[in-house]
């Protein structure tokens, strides 16, 4: 029903991810998006949007659109994450794919993407640290 966030599967944090100025994590992730496209065949393709709302400007007032786009390939699935200002004025965002998944070993995941210039919190560590 929207009323709490979904603890499981992959929630999207957007336009904030962790404490900040609106709610821990964003709003993307308590919304329901729209399905853009859908592509049967040997690798399938969902993309889905969400745009800015009433409910969305009460928190965060920018014009903006999100897609995410998941592909299942036969030995991988890629979920993709992009962030478009639809609008005249900039803004400041951060994001995440929050993944719920279990993994029998961290050194078997794979993380892949355009990260050059990017910090992170690598929660690996005791105690945390940004890199």
């Amino acid at each position: 029903d929207g009323s709490k966030p979904i603890s499981g599967g992959i929630p999207h944090c957007f336009p904030q991810f962790g404490p900040g100025e609106i709610q821990q994590h964003g709003f993307a992730r308590n919304l329901p998006w729209v399905v853009d496209s859908l592509a049967d065949g040997v690798e399938p393709k969902l993309v889905l949007k969400l745009t800015p709302s009433d409910y969305t400007k009460g928190m965060w007032d920018k014009e903006f659109e999100a897609t995410y786009t998941v592909t299942l390939k036969e030995d991988s699935l890629i979920c993709d994450l992009g962030v478009k200002n639809t609008g005249s004025s900039a803004f400041d965002f951060t994001t995440a794919l929050h993944t719920y998944w279990s993994i029998s070993s961290i050194k078997n995941a794979k993380i892949t993407g355009d990260f050059q210039g990017a910090t992170f919190l690598n929660k690996m560590l005791d105690p945390p640290a940004e890199q």
